[in-house]
């Protein structure tokens, strides 16, 4: 075997090794592709469940509102049937000191 053959030789393992190399950083770089694909998608179940979650409240805070906005109606008829009982109570009162006034 020639030096010549040696050297052909020892160029053709530096080749091999270069392109194991290479195949081994695509398939790297493939993997990491695979993982940020993976990962991109569960961001984006993540963003949808967020999505889901703030139509949920929304709906809740409008519910509420709702249910806010009936209770400050009712609030407010009852002080207007208090101030009316009130009222009546003190036209009977008036009324039974009249007839007292008047049986007297």
């Amino acid at each position: 075997v020639g030096s010549s053959e040696v050297h052909d030789i020892r160029e053709k393992e530096l080749q091999a090794e270069d392109i194991k190399s290479r195949v081994s950083a695509m398939a790297d770089a493939q993997r990491l592709a695979q993982s940020s694909e993976q990962r991109l998608q569960e961001i984006l179940r993540e963003i949808d469940d967020l999505r889901l979650n703030i139509d949920r409240a929304e709906t809740d805070l409008q519910v509420a509102a709702s249910a806010r906005a009936t209770a400050e109606r009712r609030k407010q008829q009852a002080r207007e049937a208090h101030a009316r009982a009130q009222d009546t109570l003190r036209q009977r009162d008036l009324s039974i000191l009249e007839l007292r006034k008047t049986r007297d």
